[in-house]
């Protein structure tokens, strides 16, 4: 293990779990990851049924927004040399080659304050944001915020290979000009589940997928008793 997730995992034990203060402001904080998948994802520390479905939305979004070229080598000429196959519908696609992961989480003000305070050079703070995060996911009363894109190979300028979603490379000023077919680079898909005591992620015992509310999210959260505590 390297000596900053020791240090990173020592720190975390020591941190005590309370309520947040009334009338708190609150931060935003998110972690954000890619996976080829769901395993890796498992691997990573995110919740199973969390990665299942995670991986399961992407994939599906990527039949519903994925580009098509009329030849095959267009296809790999504007992602990677193997990366595309033909379609049912005789056009050339990307293959589906993984996911990104958007975990969205949320600290109050003066948490966030405290998480800045013991960041350094070798506990990052984007360490620490990436413990707190997974920490959250272990409480049975996290309500799970995420977003998801899938992902395609792509080289970077030096050559190296990189899996980036269809509205990053939109966003850095590529238009898939070469397709017969242009993506819809709309490609995140937002996902927020109430579980209920009974139910599991995605599953039976009432639980059932929603559009989000911070507030809802903080109710739950303090009916729960659980946030890392930083600063006093």
């Amino acid at each position: 293990m390297k000596r900053s997730q020791s240090v990173q995992l020592s720190l975390l034990a020591t941190v005590s779990a309370a309520l947040a203060g009334c009338g708190e402001d609150y931060q935003q904080i998110s972690l954000d990851k890619t996976f080829h998948d769901a395993k890796e994802c498992v691997a990573a520390r995110f919740p199973k049924d969390m990665c299942s479905h995670a991986h399961t939305t992407a994939y599906q979004r990527h039949g519903q927004i994925k580009p098509r070229y009329v030849e095959q080598s267009a296809c790999e000429a504007a992602f990677v040399a193997g990366a595309c196959e033909q379609n049912s519908d005789q056009y050339y696609s990307p293959r589906f080659y993984g996911f990104r992961l958007l975990a969205l989480d949320e600290v109050t003000d003066r948490e966030y304050r405290g998480m800045v305070n013991v960041a350094s050079a070798e506990l990052p703070l984007t360490e620490i944001i990436e413990g707190v995060v997974i920490g959250h996911m272990d409480n049975q009363q996290y309500v799970p915020r995420y977003q998801v894109a899938p992902v395609y190979p792509v080289l970077d300028r030096q050559g190296q290979q990189q899996e980036r979603t269809l509205s990053d490379r939109n966003a850095s000023g590529d238009t898939f000009a070469t397709a017969a077919m242009p993506p819809d680079v709309q490609d995140w898909v937002s996902y927020a589940e109430q579980q209920t005591e009974r139910g599991g992620f995605g599953g039976g015992g009432g639980s059932a997928a929603r559009s989000y509310h911070s507030s809802d999210y903080r109710s739950s959260t303090r009916r729960s008793g659980f946030r890392w505590s930083f600063g006093g």
